[in-house]
C-alpha cells in the first residue's frame, strides 16, 4: 500500500515535470515569435526539468518494467538458468546504480555545492540540477533490490529445470 502510494507521486512528480517544462518551452517561442529574441532562462529550466524527468521517469519505468529489455534469449533458456540470469542482471543493475548514480551522483552534487557552481542563466546552484542522480538512482536501487528480493524467494526447482 505504502509502496504503491510513493509509486503514484513520483509518477505525479514525473507528469507535472513534464507538463512544466512543456509549458516553459511553449512561453519561450511564444517570446521568440512575438519578441525575436529567445528568452535564455525558459531554455534552461526546460533542460534542467528534462534531466529531472528523465531520471525519474527511468524509476519509473524500471519500476514498471517498460524499459528496454531482451527477451529473445532468456525466453529459450530453462527455468534455472533464466532465474540465474535475472539475478545476476538484477544484481548488476542494482551495483551499477549504487555506484555510479547514488555514490557517483552524490560526490557530483557535493563538489558543485563546494564549488558554488551556478548555472548562467537563472543563477542556480547546479548541485539541485545534478541532485536528480542520486535521487534517481536510489529510486532504481531500491526497486533492484526489491525484484531482486522477489526473484529469491521464487527459485525453481531442480524438477521444473527439465519441464
Amino acid at each position: 500500500m505504502h509502496g504503491e502510494r510513493h509509486e503514484s507521486r513520483t509518477r505525479q512528480l514525473c507528469h507535472w515535470l513534464d507538463g512544466d517544462s512543456s509549458r516553459r518551452c511553449l512561453v519561450a517561442g511564444l517570446f521568440t515569435l512575438r519578441l525575436f529574441e529567445p528568452s535564455s532562462w525558459t531554455e534552461e529550466l526546460a533542460t534542467f526539468l528534462l534531466i529531472w524527468v528523465g531520471l525519474l521517469g527511468a524509476a519509473v519505468a524500471f519500476r514498471e518494467h517498460a524499459h528496454l529489455g531482451i527477451e529473445y534469449l532468456p525466453a529459450r533458456m530453462s527455468p534455472r538458468i533464466r532465474c540465474a540470469v535475472e539475478v545476476l542482471a538484477l544484481a548488476s543493475t542494482a551495483l551499477f546504480c549504487v555506484l555510479v548514480l547514488v555514490y557517483g551522483g552524490a560526490t557530483l552534487v557535493i563538489r558543485t555545492v563546494s564549488l558554488l557552481q551556478t548555472s548562467p542563466a537563472l543563477g542556480l546552484p547546479m548541485g539541485y540540477v545534478y541532485l536528480a542522480l542520486p535521487v534517481g538512482g536510489f529510486f532504481m536501487t531500491v526497486y533492484s533490490l526489491q525484484f531482486l528480493t522477489a526473484r529469491l524467494s521464487h527459485v525453481p526447482s531442480a524438477d521444473s529445470s527439465h519441464r
